[in-house]
């Protein structure tokens, strides 16, 4: 199969395509242009604002934008999206309660600085690699697979979901590592 996408990701309240004004001119206009995949961007901090708890309005949101693409003979990828983790580091995508700093040095170098000379950063994302426990001792791998359960759940079934994202790139603290012609295979174990 080869697709000819883009990717629309709502880097702004209410992170959500149609919330920022996506409608059906715009999937239209892709149409027209010879597009037949778009990457749909979602949120964690939007999916999960309270541990345990899904905001169902805003799955119906993402949703929507895929009704609509799909409308059009588009299909959608649902690209779960972080960029440098959260506000915290100059980012955004991590519920505020899944960060988890150490109280390290936090110094603002900006994209895409931050994941190679932010320490806070980088041991915010390890403890997310390592399943720390977060709120009430679980896990904050197991509450993002939780939570990217409810999602799946919401699409099981639509013949117009592409596939899943299941991170945007992602890091941590070896991620610097990685940086070298010869890649960090320990690391991607």
């Amino acid at each position: 199969v080869i697709v000819h996408g883009t990717h629309m990701v709502a880097k702004a309240a209410p992170y959500s395509p149609a919330g920022l004004g996506f409608d059906d001119d715009d999937a239209a206009f892709l149409q027209a242009d010879g597009f037949t995949v778009v990457r749909v961007g979602l949120y964690w901090k939007a999916l999960e604002p309270e541990p345990g708890q899904y905001d169902a309005s805003y799955v119906a949101a993402i949703k929507d934008t895929v009704d609509t693409l799909a409308q059009h003979g588009i299909l959608s990828l649902i690209d779960w999206h972080q960029d440098m983790w959260n506000e915290e580091f100059q980012g955004l995508g991590v519920p505020d309660w899944a960060v988890q700093d150490g109280g390290l040095s936090n110094p603002q170098y900006g994209f895409p600085n931050n994941y190679v000379g932010n320490p806070a950063l980088q041991h915010a994302e390890g403890a997310f690699w390592d399943n720390a426990p977060g709120p009430g001792g679980i896990g904050l791998q197991d509450r993002y697979a939780a939570a990217w359960a409810y999602v799946a759940q919401a699409f099981k079934g639509d013949k117009h979901v592409l596939g899943y994202e299941l991170m945007n790139e992602p890091a941590g603290e070896e991620f610097a590592a990685c940086l070298g012609p010869s890649g960090c295979p320990d690391f991607d174990k």
